[in-house]
């Protein structure tokens, strides 16, 4: 990560926290449907298609 931004542990994380990574920024919404797979909102840049999100990092 680059310097001056904070790093935690993935068993921290709470919903609304922006996480980045690679260059990609996310907001954490949580395990809201109780699937046990955490939920991103995740902007994709314009011209690029839309791919069905990941898990959390």
């Amino acid at each position: 990560m680059k310097s001056g931004i904070p790093q935690g542990a993935k068993s921290q994380i709470q919903v609304g926290d922006l996480l980045a990574k690679n260059g990609h920024v996310t907001v954490y919404l949580g395990d809201g449907d109780g699937d046990g797979v955490a939920s991103v909102l995740e902007a994709t840049p314009s011209g690029r298609t839309p791919t069905a999100p990941g898990r959390v990092w």
